[in-house]
């Protein structure tokens, strides 16, 4: 078999790149010949760098993009490629997401026709309707079987998007995460998200300068980039939060979440939409208590038992959640166990991936 992953862009730590990242190496280890083409031309190497280490080819634009709503580039990385793929003839293709590359490949007049597998990475819904281009409609009629990660997300496919084609949920690929060794930062809290606005840092600060108001000794440990960070340091700094909001950067992918599970008491994710965050699942894993806004699929991993639940955009709600949360212990190590014990062995990466495989060999 042979396929084609379709990314916008690789040079991130979100989910979404965890998600192809892990994907590509997967397919690679079962004998599968994977090959990725990525979008936006990649600003860093590292998930460049592992595909490579497992002898996987990628694909990715000879230049950068300067306007952000100059899609040239797609089509001109389209045509860099595209005899080499009919060459190669690929069995499927897996858009993750259905989005820019895909919509240029297909406007190409020597795209052959290929079965077309599409992940869907967030719950589509009126709030992040803005996302979607508004030849959407069109893509879909391509796509061969949708992927959602979660029901929520599934759902919006359906009902928001019309959808009528097959949709098959696959859980997130999660590599079991194990705690590094960490020292414990007495009252403190750890977001881990991409610096972009649907993520909600902005909603987050607001609610800090609350949070500290109540827990002067209080610190939030954002762990994240992305375009948008410098915002969210000036807005820190013009909220006086700049001696109790730390912006921590990143951490190798490879250790998940548990590269620094242990150094907070607790975990906030106070994303706008969502589908399921993938460092909430290795949080739940990990077994942290967890604060996180009621949205998407975050619904069907924090319940009453195992988090508290808040409005989205919500500063007041988030801040008294938080507050609750971290000064009692109790409550902590209630959570801590009913979330471990309740996301269990509901993440199988072995499964996840041979269910993918049946969704292609589905499809072709």
């Amino acid at each position: 078999m042979k396929v084609a992953i379709f990314c916008d862009y690789l040079h991130s730590f979100g989910g979404t790149e965890y998600y192809n990242a892990t994907l590509a190496m997967e397919l690679k280890k079962r004998g599968i010949d994977v090959r990725v083409f990525i979008c936006e031309k990649t600003q860093n190497s590292y998930w460049i760098d592992r595909l490579a280490d497992c002898g996987i080819k990628t694909y990715e634009p000879a230049r950068n993009r300067i306007d952000r709503d100059d899609r040239s580039v797609d089509y001109e990385f389209v045509d860099s490629f595209i005899d080499e793929f009919v060459s190669w003839s690929p069995d499927v293709i897996h858009a993750s997401p259905a989005a820019n590359l895909l919509k240029a490949f297909l406007a190409h007049k020597k795209a052959p026709k290929v079965p077309i597998v599409a992940t869907e990475h967030t719950t589509p819904c009126a709030d992040s309707a803005f996302w979607y281009p508004d030849d959407f409609k069109k893509l879909l009629s391509n796509v061969s079987c949708f992927v959602a990660t979660c029901r929520t997300s599934a759902k919006g496919i359906k009902d928001f998007h019309g959808y009528s084609g097959p949709v098959k949920i696959v859980p997130h690929f999660i590599r079991p995460p194990v705690y590094k060794k960490a020292t414990r930062i007495p009252y403190s809290v750890g977001c881990i998200a991409r610096m972009s606005p649907e993520k909600g840092i902005g909603v987050l600060l607001v609610a800090w300068k609350m949070v500290v108001a109540a827990i002067p000794a209080a610190k939030l440990y954002l762990y994240g980039d992305g375009r948008v960070k410098s915002y969210f340091e000036r807005l820190a700094f013009s909220l006086g939060l700049q001696n109790s909001v730390v912006f921590a950067g990143t951490y190798d992918p490879r250790d998940g979440a548990g590269a620094i599970a242990g150094r907070h008491d607790i975990f906030v994710q106070p994303s706008l939409f969502e589908s399921i965050p993938t460092s909430l699942i290795e949080l739940g894993m990990l077994g942290k208590p967890i604060v996180a806004t009621n949205v998407g699929g975050i619904r069907e991993l924090v319940r009453r038992d195992t988090g508290i639940l808040v409005q989205s955009g919500s500063t007041d709600k988030l801040a008294r959640a938080i507050v609750k949360l971290l000064s009692s212990k109790e409550l902590q190590k209630a959570f801590a166990a009913n979330i471990q014990k309740s996301v269990g062995n509901r993440y199988d990466l072995d499964k996840a991936v041979n269910t993918i495989i049946g969704v292609y060999r589905s499809v072709i």
